[in-house]
């Protein structure tokens, strides 16, 4: 650009002054649709009568982002607004500005052009805008179409001079609109990045309560206050399905250190809800995290009012399974309006899962407690011998009674063991392959008879082979039973 005067929309301009001022005044916003909606203003009256800037979106639709025009011409523009008029035929100048990237000088704006370029619902408010000469430009930043700016005059004639000034301002509008837009890439990056911190943050602060908690209740205590605190909540609550009763029924509170909702708290705990109503109600019906962004204005928020009048704004809610159902869900709640964010309801679905895993685990170990206490008793209070061996053939455990005829080996041993081989929730193998794993001087080659109730041939090979020298099936005779101790005996 060269350094003489030129004339804009209403008069004469100095194009350097102008540059610089609008270049400054571009700089001044990080928001680039802002500085977008800036460039009309500064255009007119130096530039033009009648300036709009269309935004051209990603996925090809033009949105008119900013307009200004001259005092005269307030009550026309006003007809037009900032509507973008369709040009499904790309007749329009503006349309083949954005599609090739070039810009075009109008040097005389004719009614037959009009004609040619509007649809004839706007084709009168265009006629009384009373355009004379018109400039459009495109906006362009690292090669790509960003928009288009378009100039206008309703007295004097744009010539290459003009052109070159507003090919000027919007490549420096352009600047500005490219760094804009990398600002806020590069802040979405940062926040996406300190979400997905936050995300795996509060996932490992879950699984730390779960591993650290005894119980159901120490671990759900430990998740509310572990997630809010992680994730910025202000309050949340446990609600725990009443099976007998067919709803849920708040347990637990949580709220942040600074913050108190006393009532909202009340209204929770006095309430149960029913599958489908409220925010733990649409979360028991769905089985699937709920997300929403203002409870103030949701149709199925009972407490609303309170909500309101409290500050709380967004809330949201997610289950926990056991065997395939539902027996509770988590909710929490904050004063921000914030916007559904799938990510983070994917991990409050893990922590679900995860918590519900967690309740399957301390069943099973309550009821393998539970199995071994009564196990316990049993043997304890068991009169007969009763020996556990495990898949191995090892020994594992014998209760007093067993351990007291063992005992016998330790003060006498007999000439002849005579066992039965069906003692009550064990069989007699167990005794006698202790039996024989004793010193021989201290019983442990002592001849030995099994009294079974099994006769088949298999069954005598493995009283045989567990240490039985004679396998006698029941019932037995007492005259063979005295005639195979006799043998035994003797031979001891």
């Amino acid at each position: 650009m060269g350094s003489r005067v030129g004339t804009g929309g209403r008069g004469v301009v100095d194009e350097h002054r102008f540059l610089a001022e609008a270049t400054v005044a571009l700089a001044s916003s990080l928001d680039y649709e802002a500085t977008l909606a800036r460039i009309p203003h500064l255009a007119v009256p130096p530039l033009a009568d009648w300036c709009s800037v269309d935004l051209l979106e990603r996925d090809g639709a033009v949105r008119r982002i900013g307009l200004a025009c001259v005092d005269s011409l307030k009550h026309v523009t006003a007809e037009v607004g900032l509507a973008y008029p369709p040009d499904p035929e790309g007749r329009h100048p503006r349309t083949q500005v954005l599609r090739t990237g070039r810009a075009i000088l109008v040097r005389d704006v004719t009614d037959d052009m009009l004609v040619a370029i509007t649809d004839p619902e706007h084709l009168p408010v265009m006629r009384a805008l009373g355009y004379r000469s018109a400039v459009i430009v495109p906006l362009i930043a690292r090669g790509e179409i960003r928009g288009a700016l378009t100039l206008a005059t309703v007295e004097r004639r744009y010539d290459e001079r003009d052109l070159a000034l507003a090919e000027e301002l919007a490549r420096r509008a352009s600047i500005a609109v490219d760094n804009a837009r990398l600002y806020r890439d590069a802040q979405e990056e940062i926040a996406r990045r300190r979400a997905a911190e936050r995300r795996l943050a509060a996932q490992h602060v879950a699984t730390r309560a779960l591993a650290e908690a005894g119980t159901f209740t120490d671990a759900c205590t430990g998740i509310l206050r572990a997630l809010g605190e992680v994730l910025g909540w202000e309050w949340a609550a446990l609600w725990v399905v009443d099976a007998a009763a067919g709803v849920l029924r708040c347990t637990d509170v949580w709220s942040a250190p600074s913050s108190a909702f006393p009532a909202f708290e009340a209204a929770s705990r006095g309430r149960a809800f029913p599958p489908g109503v409220g925010l733990p109600g649409r979360v028991w019906a769905s089985r699937e995290p709920a997300w929403i962004t203002d409870v103030v204005v949701d149709d199925n928020f009972p407490r609303s009012p309170i909500a309101l009048r409290e500050g709380l704004h967004t809330g949201i809610g997610f289950p926990f399974v056991v065997a395939g159902a539902i027996v509770g869900v988590m909710e929490f709640f904050g004063r921000e309006v914030r916007e559904p964010d799938p990510a983070l309801l994917d991990m409050l679905a893990t922590v679900g899962s995860q918590v519900g895993l967690f309740l399957e685990r301390k069943r099973a170990d309550d009821a393998v407690r539970e199995s071994e206490a009564r196990k316990s008793a049993i043997l304890e209070a068991a009169l007969d011998s009763i020996v556990t061996i495990d898949a191995e053939g090892r020994v594992t455990e014998f209760n007093p009674a067993a351990d007291e005829a063992l005992g016998i080996f330790e003060r006498w041993t007999p000439s002849v063991l005579l066992s039965d081989s069906a003692m009550p929730d064990q069989d007699g193998y167990a005794l006698i392959e202790r039996i024989r794993a004793l010193d021989p001087a201290r019983g442990g080659r002592v001849p030995a008879i099994a009294l079974t109730a099994y006769a088949r041939n298999e069954d005598r090979v493995k009283a045989t082979a567990a240490g039985f020298q004679v396998h006698l099936p029941k019932p037995v005779e007492p005259a063979e039973l005295l005639a195979a101790v006799a043998r035994l005996a003797a031979r001891s």
